[in-house]
C-alpha cells in the first residue's frame, strides 16, 4: 500500500480508516495485526491540506512566474511570494510535526521554531532572503528588486520544499 496516497485524502477517509481497522481488530484479536494497524496510524499524518495547497499553488506560481521573460517578470510580486512560500512550508513542517504556532509569526519567528525542533535547520542559508530596505525594522519583511536575489529566495524555498516533504513524508508530485 502506498501510504502517501493517503496523505492527500480527507479527514473523513483517515477516520474511516481508523475506524475499520479498529473494527478488524475486534473481530480477529491478533495482536501481530494491531501492532501494525497502529504503526500504520502513526505513519499516516494529518497534514494540513491548506498549507500543503498554498506551499504547492506558490511553488507553480514563482516557477511560471521565473520562467517568463525578464521584462515582464514584476520583481516585487516575485520576492513578496517567495517570503511568503517560505513562511507556508515553515508553519506546514511546523503542524506537521505537531508544534504549536501562532498565525501570525514572523519569518524569522518560524525559522527559530524550526530550529528548536530540528538541528538541521541550521544547514539552510537564510540569508538568502535579507533585502536591504531602510524603513523596514525587520530585514525579512523589506522587499528587494533584484532577480539575483530572487532566484535565491526561491532556491531556498525549493530546498525548504525538498526537506519539509521529505522529513513529512509527503510526495513532491
Amino acid at each position: 500500500m502506498d501510504l502517501n496516497l493517503w496523505l492527500y485524502g480527507s479527514d473523513r477517509i483517515m477516520i474511516l480508516f481508523v475506524n475499520f481497522m479498529i473494527f478488524l481488530y475486534k473481530i480477529n484479536r491478533n495482536t501481530k495485526f494491531l501492532f501494525w494497524s497502529k504503526i500504520l496510524v502513526l505513519v499516516m499524518k494529518n497534514i494540513n491540506q491548506q498549507l500543503l495547497e498554498n506551499v504547492n499553488g506558490a511553488y507553480a506560481f514563482i516557477s511560471s512566474e521565473l520562467s517568463k521573460p525578464e521584462e515582464d517578470v514584476v520583481s516585487i510580486s516575485l520576492c513578496g511570494a517567495s517570503k511568503n512560500a517560505i513562511a507556508e512550508v515553515l508553519k506546514l513542517y511546523l503542524d506537521g510535526k505537531g508544534a504549536e504556532y501562532k498565525t501570525a509569526l514572523s519569518v524569522n519567528e518560524l525559522i527559530n521554531s524550526c530550529k528548536k525542533l530540528d538541528k538541521n535547520f541550521e544547514n539552510f542559508d537564510f540569508k538568502l532572503m535579507i533585502c536591504r530596505c531602510d524603513h523596514i525594522s525587520e530585514s525579512t519583511d523589506a522587499y528587494c528588486l533584484d532577480e539575483r536575489n530572487i532566484d535565491a529566495c526561491f532556491k531556498l524555498f525549493n530546498q525548504l520544499r525538498e526537506y519539509i516533504f521529505g522529513s513529512l513524508n509527503i510526495s513532491l508530485n
